[in-house]
Order: C-alpha cells, then sequence, then structure tokens
C-alpha cells in the first residue's frame, strides 16, 4: 500500500508539472484583433522559447570574454621527500593561463554576434506568431460573415417555401416548386454545419496561438480592415534589406565569422602561463642543513608550443570556410526572400482586383438579376427555379466576397511576415 501511494504521488507530479511550467492564460473572450495580437506577444510559447534563447546568449557574453580558470592542486606525500633542507611533506600549486591578447575581446564579439543572431531570431518568432494570428482572425471573419449570409439565405428561403406552398394550395403553382425549396434548406443545413465545424478548428487554432484553452470562448467577427495598398516593390525590397529578421542575423553570423577567423590566427601564436609552488619541509636530521624546517617557494612559467604546423592551419581554413558558407547563405536568403516579396506583391495586385471586380460589378449585377427575377416571379413570367438560382447567385458572390476579403487580409500579413516590419497601411 505504502508503495502504491507512492507510484500514485508521481504519476500526479509527472501528470501535473507540463501545466505548472507553461500555464495557459484563460483570458475571457477576445474582443478585437489588437488584443488577439498582444495576447500572442505575451504568451505564445514559441516567442517565449525564442526570447528564452536571447537571454541565455546574452549571458554566454560574459562567459566567452572571461580568463580561463586558475587552476589549484594540492599534493600529499605519501612518504616525505628527504631533502637538504628537510622532510616534504604537501605541496600546493597555483596555475593560472593567459589569454593570447586580443583574444578574450574576440571570443567576446563572437558572443555578442551570436547574441545580436538570437536576438533576430526573437523578432522573427513575433512576426510569425503576428501573421498567423492575423490569418487565423481572417479566417474567423470568412466563417462568421458565412454563416450569417446562409442564415439570412435560409430564412429567405423559407419565405420563398411558405410562397410556394401558398400557391399550390391555390392551384397556381406546382409542387416542384415546394419540393425544391425544402430541398435548397436541406442543402442549407448541411453547408451551416459545415461552416460552424470549420469555424471550431480556426478558433482552435486562434487559442493555441494565444496559449489559452483550446475550447476558450471567441466571439464573433462581423468587420475587417480593408486598407488600401499603394507600395511599390521597390519600396518593399528596400524594406527588406532593412528589417527582415533572418537576413539580419546572418549579417551578424558573417561577422561572427569574421571574428572567429582572427581568433583561430591568433590561436597559432605561443600562449602563456604562470604559476606558483608552495612546499612545506618538515624538521630535518641531518646535520648542516641551514634553515630547519623553513618552506620553499618556487615560480613556474610554461608557454603552449603551437608546433603541429598542419593542424593550425587546417584549424584557420574551416574558419575560413566557415565564414564562406555563412555568406552563401546569406545570398541564398536575400534571393528568396526578394522571390517572397515579389510574389506576395504580385497576389495582392490580384486579389485587388478580385475584390474590385465583385464591388463594382459581379454583386451589384447579381442584385439586379434578383429584382428582375422577383419581378417576374410575381407576374408569373419567371418560374420558381430561376428565382431560387438567381438568390442562390447573389449569396455565392457574397460568400466569395468574404473569402477574399480575408485572402487578402492575409496575404497583408504575409507579407509585413515577408518584409519583417509593419507595413502601416
Amino acid at each position: 500500500m505504502r508503495n502504491f501511494a507512492v507510484y500514485l504521488s508521481l504519476i500526479l507530479a509527472v501528470a501535473i508539472v507540463p501545466n505548472t511550467i507553461f500555464p495557459q492564460e484563460d483570458s475571457g473572450e477576445v474582443r478585437n484583433l489588437d488584443q488577439a495580437i498582444v495576447l500572442a506577444l505575451e504568451n505564445n510559447p514559441d516567442i517565449r522559447a525564442a526570447e528564452t534563447a536571447w537571454h541565455a546568449a546574452q549571458e554566454n557574453i560574459t562567459v566567452a570574454s572571461a580568463w580561463p580558470e586558475p587552476q589549484l592542486s594540492f599534493t600529499q606525500f605519501v612518504e616525505s621527500v628527504e631533502t637538504r633542507n628537510g622532510p616534504q611533506n604537501q605541496q600546493i600549486a597555483v596555475n593560472q593561463m593567459i589569454p593570447l591578447w586580443g583574444t578574450t575581446g574576440l571570443k567576446g564579439t563572437i558572443a555578442q554576434r551570436q547574441t545580436a543572431k538570437a536576438k533576430q531570431d526573437y523578432e522573427a518568432a513575433k512576426r510569425k506568431v503576428i501573421a498567423k494570428v492575423k490569418s487565423a482572425w481572417a479566417d474567423i471573419y470568412w466563417i462568421d460573415s458565412s454563416i450569417e449570409t446562409v442564415l439570412e439565405y435560409q430564412e429567405l428561403v423559407g419565405t420563398f417555401q411558405d410562397i410556394a406552398e401558398t400557391r399550390y394550395a391555390t392551384g397556381k403553382g406546382m409542387q416542384t416548386s415546394v419540393l425544391k425549396a425544402q430541398v435548397e434548406r436541406s442543402k442549407l443545413d448541411e453547408r451551416l454545419l459545415n461552416l460552424r465545424e470549420m469555424r471550431s478548428a480556426f478558433t482552435h487554432n486562434l487559442n493555441a496561438l494565444l496559449n489559452r484553452p483550446i475550447d476558450a470562448p471567441m466571439e464573433s467577427i462581423d468587420t475587417l480592415a480593408m486598407p488600401e495598398y499603394k507600395l511599390t516593390e521597390s519600396q518593399l525590397l528596400d524594406s527588406v534589406a532593412t528589417y527582415r529578421q533572418d537576413l539580419q542575423g546572418l549579417r551578424e553570423m558573417i561577422e561572427a565569422n569574421r571574428a572567429k577567423v582572427s581568433l583561430r590566427q591568433k590561436m597559432n601564436l605561443p600562449s602563456l602561463g604562470v604559476g606558483m609552488n608552495y612546499i612545506t619541509i618538515g624538521n630535518t636530521s641531518l646535520p648542516g642543513a641551514p634553515t630547519p624546517g623553513a618552506d620553499a617557494f618556487a615560480i613556474m612559467a610554461k608557454i603552449d608550443l603551437p608546433l603541429w604546423f598542419g593542424a593550425n592551419k587546417a584549424r584557420v581554413q574551416e574558419a575560413r570556410l566557415g565564414l564562406s558558407e555563412v555568406q552563401y547563405r546569406y545570398a541564398d536568403k536575400r534571393n528568396t526572400a526578394e522571390s517572397e516579396v515579389r510574389t506576395i506583391h504580385y497576389r495582392i495586385q490580384q486579389t485587388r482586383k478580385s475584390l474590385a471586380l465583385y464591388d463594382s460589378t459581379l454583386i451589384p449585377q447579381a442584385e439586379q438579376t434578383l429584382q428582375s427575377a422577383l419581378a417576374g416571379y410575381k407576374t408569373g413570367s419567371v418560374s420558381f427555379l430561376d428565382l431560387l438560382d438567381s438568390e442562390r447567385m447573389i449569396v455565392q458572390f457574397r460568400l466569395n466576397h468574404y473569402k477574399e476579403q480575408a485572402t487578402y487580409f492575409k496575404r497583408l500579413a504575409e507579407l509585413e511576415k515577408a518584409v519583417g516590419t509593419d507595413l502601416n497601411l
């Protein structure tokens, strides 16, 4: 029984620890996008991990710049060593290697550059999470707007069904119109079910980004900012060179590797070490001893001789090749980033044209068609099926319009991540 209690306590401890280390924040309902971004920046585990790595790199600067630790040794002779001054009993030695001039500074420079790279990784993690939050927010807006539109259409189809049933009962309509309305309402029920399941998935995704409980409530999103986009490709590419975090991080690593080459070159020079030995000497029985029992001191100096020239040359060459590797990686990342920005810029332009087409042509024309169909249905010149098709067309256009709005917003967020800064549109 006692062992069982011990095992149970261990199991409970393991189960409780993850929630203690990574607590989730239940901040109630998220009312706007700005609040969601703030919560993500404060609580997202990926951001917190990158921030922790940055702080850890900061601590390494002091470690890298420090001198080597001194060495203290103690020797107790098993049998005393008889000397002219007396028997040697113990020996205490202190040794200190002295870094070559400039090596500690170079090590500190390397650590500082690595810290700057970790900070850029932290900033990149924030930009990545912000883009994901905006994307999830746009998806929920699209789904909520679609649900509202389908509900309105469902209510309208119900009205159409009532009219069709009345006309059929009075002999002025056909039963197929009633059946068609019933089938349309059943399809809409299924569509609403799918939309609500999608909303649940998008909400779970957003809650995960905010490090909230997965089923935390999320208010309906009925508006989405549609900022005007007038940026040119050259402006975007200039911003990439200035703000993109992974490029800045690689530039820091290039400087770190340059310092590493200099450090390796200095390591091929002799290095100096100094030390002191203290030997305790007991009383001696030898005749003529000058100072019976006097302890002895010794000063030591040593030089590390880098005589293995092949290894020394290879050490420097390795550092130079490492520098070349990072420079190639930087060039590749720069080309990839510029291509990515150009592609997103083009897609935003296309989405803007699509939105303008819906706003100025497709939806107004569909509304005119619906009005004409309604008038014709009242006079009997338009069938119920034609009326239903007209309404279905405008509903589909509106649903597509909402999705294009979400796509436009998501691509702007994607562009901000690709550029590395807010576009302030």
